[in-house]
């Protein structure tokens, strides 16, 4: 085996990594709630197969007497600060719980207020429409709703009864009461 196929595997083992770890911030970031576990799942497992490719590597150009391929192991080592940074930024999503008011009724829907955890307001939906909101999630609250309907029906909810810091993932809130409460 050469270096050049050493830094082929080393490569493909890094770029695998990457692109796993990709697309799994990328799917928590758009909303899919069952993929944090996963994340959490693949940091430990990643580590643990980059780490023995790495010595693998070296061992490999060890005991061959071939030049360390060094290249492959500077694009393996490249993963770590992407993924302190992956980390860092799953941890912001956490912070934010994102809720999608839909408004799957006949009506339209005004004055769409949300409160408790911080105040945010939509001024319309129309039917069929819908509008995420993102929460910052700095301490324990709830979520609350209320919102007007086209004959000045005033209507009161709660989306979460129970929300606190680090709990930040993607919810939908459906105006027709069609939900699931988690909370």
């Amino acid at each position: 085996m050469t270096t050049k196929n050493l830094n082929k595997i080393g490569f493909i083992c890094a770029l695998t990594t990457f692109l796993i770890a990709t697309y799994i911030i990328t799917a928590f970031y758009l909303g899919e709630v069952n993929i944090i576990g996963y994340g959490l799942l693949f940091i430990p497992i990643a580590f643990v197969i980059n780490l023995i490719v790495l010595i693998l590597l070296h061992l490999s150009a060890k005991r061959k007497q071939i030049e360390t391929p060094t290249l492959s192991i500077n694009i393996m080592l490249s993963n770590i600060p992407i993924g302190i940074v992956y980390i860092c930024f799953a941890f912001f999503l956490m912070s934010y719980f994102r809720v999608t008011i839909n408004n799957d009724t006949r009506d339209s829907i005004f004055n769409i207020k949300l409160y408790g955890c911080d105040n945010k307001t939509i001024s319309k939906l129309e039917p069929g429409e819908s509008e995420t909101i993102w929460i910052h999630l700095e301490n324990d609250c709830s979520l609350n709703i209320n919102y007007s309907i086209e004959k000045k029906i005033i209507k009161k909810d709660i989306i979460a009864g129970y929300l606190c810091s680090g709990m930040g993932q993607p919810e939908t809130y459906n105006i027709s009461g069609k939900n699931n409460p988690k909370y």
